[in-house]
């Protein structure tokens, strides 16, 4: 589940170098345990105040301390701790309309080529940074794929502890 919190909030992050909207919302959201009581419709794209917006760093570092916290990360070096991916191939795929205009990503949670390669297919690999990783996909306006332009999705993200930058947290 904190994998996952993790992937929205790297999806939030990618979103924000380029989302069309009519009205922007400077408003720091109050970060509250458990209160994501969103209704996504099957027939439509959630987008209500409390989806894909901002929040300051201060909350995000509180965030992600907490996370590396739970993990020991200073002593754990499989543990998942986050995702770098390429911001030139997803502003591509983003600006890419010759399948349709993509208006919400969507991450998947999936096993590493290497990991299933190697006769792992099927077995919980827990948050072995060597095992996850995620798979990208755009979705239209009535939630269907778009596919690049070689009807392909996007899988190589970098994960950490593997490859982590210099600092586990945001800068103020």
């Amino acid at each position: 589940m904190k994998l996952i919190s993790h992937a929205l909030l790297f999806c939030v992050c990618l979103l924000a170098c380029k989302k069309e909207t009519n009205k922007v919302d400077n408003t720091t959201h109050q970060i509250t345990p458990g209160s994501s009581a969103m209704n996504f419709s099957s027939v439509s794209r959630y987008a209500g105040a409390d989806y894909s917006q901002a929040i300051s760093i201060g909350d995000a570092n509180q965030l992600i301390s907490s996370y590396l916290s739970s993990i020991n990360y200073a002593y754990n070096d499989t543990t998942l701790r986050s995702f770098t991916f390429d911001a030139d191939t997803l502003r591509s795929y983003l600006n890419d309309t010759t399948k349709g205009k993509i208006v919400t990503l969507k991450l998947f949670m999936a096993h590493q080529p290497g990991y299933v390669a190697t006769g792992n297919f099927g077995k919980n690999a827990g948050l072995d940074s060597r095992a996850i990783t995620l798979v990208l996909a755009g979705l239209d306006e009535e939630n269907k794929y778009i596919y690049n332009r070689n009807d392909e999705v996007y899988e190589h993200f970098m994960p950490c502890p593997s490859n982590c930058m210099e600092t586990a947290v945001l800068l103020e």
